[in-house]
């Protein structure tokens, strides 16, 4: 449930096949992940570029267009969407406006 969810995430087990991008298996402990500083700094720019206004379609040809592939193969527009989600900005659809904050 909700609360295992949550103690997974707090220790950063393992819980599927695939390790989340920006993070790899932790030689030491198995079962549990580490960061990957490389994909952390692509995952950085990432967030920086869509701030700045480009939209995922956008980010996946720049990115390619520069040879930074994902884990040796091309983007997909869900791993990039996932990537902006977990970094806390909210994944816009194409063509339509972000949306702005007042505080």
């Amino acid at each position: 449930g909700t609360k295992q969810r949550h103690y997974q995430q707090v220790e950063r087990r393992i819980v599927s096949r695939i390790v989340p991008y920006g993070w790899q298996r932790d030689t030491a402990r198995p079962t549990h992940m580490i960061e990957n500083p490389d994909e952390q700094t692509i995952i950085d720019r990432i967030s920086a570029e869509y701030a700045a206004g480009l939209s995922t379609p956008a980010l996946k040809a720049l990115l390619e267009s520069e040879g930074v592939l994902c884990r040796g193969g091309p983007w997909n527009l869900a791993t990039l969407a996932k990537i902006v989600r977990r970094a806390g900005g909210e994944v816009r659809k194409p063509g339509r406006p972000r949306k702005v904050t007042v505080a």
